[in-house]
């Protein structure tokens, strides 16, 4: 396991070391060894953890809860409060990513430890172990945290920041550029040989600072650029499983409506069928010579043709209708 820096909390390094931490009592402990000696950057240790568990394969999330067993509970015996209470929030955040029937019987021992040796109380390590149990919520998929908590403002709000750090650097790569701090050997012998000069060397000094400030200017925002581009990865992977997630739902209503539509046209096609098979309607019969007219007609002079001429009733009969 690589080394990690002491005097500066790296997070991303601690991320691949909980990434890669085998299932070994060794190496378990001297990782949370380590994590208790920086007990003051605890959040990052915190969010290193949990982002190392939702990346990890189910079978490594297990071993991250043994590391988090032993920092919790070396953290209450050597009374380290903050570390304790904190990570309460991220195990159960953390809770519906270990269903698992594999290696959900061990994490609930892991509660039941903490309840005995009173690192949480019963409250909270029941309400640990009810979401673990509740197998059927939402299909516990490994992916609900990030589905429920995900937010796109977050993701253009990084790319802006990034965006304009990236600028920012530029700028400052450019000034550094700018100022020829290199020395040929000719000119630093010439250095060696004036530097008990009052003047040069003071001039010599204001320089080098000069140097000093502009390199450490841009190392601070390339660090920074590198945090930002980083988190954006991490909520760019986020973004991934959350558009493919809605992609699905979409996709899923979309066949829902094609094959309505299709069920649609299949009954048109079995009536036009069935209108096909029915009988023709029957004809009007037409009216005999002696059928009575109207009462109350409007017309009392109207006249009825010769009955005589059967072309005559068939005139009639078109009219009145």
């Amino acid at each position: 396991m690589s080394k990690l820096k002491e005097s500066k909390m790296d997070s991303r390094s601690l991320e691949k070391r909980l990434s890669s931490v085998r299932e070994t009592a060794d190496e378990i402990q001297t990782l949370a060894r380590w994590c208790l000696q920086h007990k003051n950057h605890h959040h990052s240790i915190i969010q290193a953890w949990s982002r190392a568990l939702r990346k990890a394969k189910v079978p490594h999330r297990l071993t991250l809860f043994y590391v988090c067993n032993d920092i919790v509970q070396n953290a209450r015996r050597k009374k380290i409060p903050d570390m304790v209470q904190h990570f309460a929030t991220a195990i159960k955040e953390a809770a519906p990513l270990v269903r698992d029937e594999k290696i959900r019987p061990k994490i609930i021992r892991i509660f039941n430890i903490w309840e005995e040796r009173g690192i949480y109380d019963a409250k909270l390590i029941a309400e640990f172990t009810e979401i673990v149990e509740n197998v059927g919520t939402v299909n516990a998929t490994e992916n609900e945290i990030v589905l429920s908590s995900f937010q796109p403002v977050q993701l253009v709000e990084g790319i802006r920041t990034v965006v304009a750090l990236e600028k920012s650097t530029e700028s400052l790569r450019t000034d550094l550029r700018n100022q020829d701090f290199s020395l040929t050997d000719d000119e630093i012998n010439q250095l060696r040989q004036t530097v008990k000069e009052r003047g040069t060397s003071r001039e010599r000094m204001e320089e080098f600072e000069e140097a000093v400030v502009a390199l450490e200017c841009y190392l601070a925002s390339v660090q920074k650029e590198i945090e930002e581009r980083t988190q954006v990865v991490t909520l760019l992977e986020q973004a991934e499983i959350f558009y493919e997630t809605q992609r699905g739902e979409a996709k899923m209503v979309a066949n829902a409506y094609k094959s309505f539509g299709n069920r649609v046209k299949t009954l048109k096609t079995k009536l036009l069928e069935k209108i096909k098979s029915l009988p023709d309607p029957s004809p009007v019969p037409s009216p005999t010579p002696d059928a009575p007219s109207p009462e109350n007609s409007d017309d009392e002079d109207l006249t009825l043709p010769d009955t005589a001429q059967p072309g005559n009733v068939f005139s009639l009969y078109y009219i009145v209708l």
